[in-house]
């Protein structure tokens, strides 16, 4: 059984030096390092892994109609996520192409470069795609 020492200085009750509360005793310290007048030697912590930095993805939209409900979805899935880290600067693009076969009307080719304009959109623009026939 454990004895037990009376600290002067603070009247609290300590193990004495020969108790196996002692932890100088345990079977623990035993088995630790000892540096030569100095103790337990520190153990090092395990290397950190390396952490991905960064994201990038990238979905395709079969259907643009459903463009608000894709885009909720994606929200909740993945920027949700990322936005939630902190100092994460969160990027996104929407890229748009159109192949146009009958050729776009000049009230659509307006509109929609004005839109584009009002949205300030980075690039936008409508071109002629000439098809070599062989």
């Amino acid at each position: 059984m454990a004895t037990l020492k009376k600290n002067m200085l603070h009247g609290s009750l300590l193990p004495d030096r020969h108790s196996r509360l002692n932890p100088s005793h345990s079977r623990r310290a035993e088995h630790q390092p000892q540096l030569p007048g100095i103790g337990p030697a520190i153990q090092p912590s395990a290397p950190k892994t390396k952490q991905p930095r960064c994201f990038y993805g990238s979905a395709p939209l079969s259907d643009p109609n459903r463009l608000a409900s894709r885009s909720k979805e994606i929200t909740n899935a993945i920027v949700q996520h990322l936005t939630s880290l902190v100092g994460t600067n969160v990027r996104i693009t929407i890229e748009i192409s159109a192949d146009i076969p009958d050729g776009a009307p000049e009230h659509v080719v307006r509109t929609v470069t004005e839109n584009s304009r009002t949205l300030k959109f980075d690039q936008a623009g409508f071109e002629e795609k000439y098809v070599a026939i062989i």
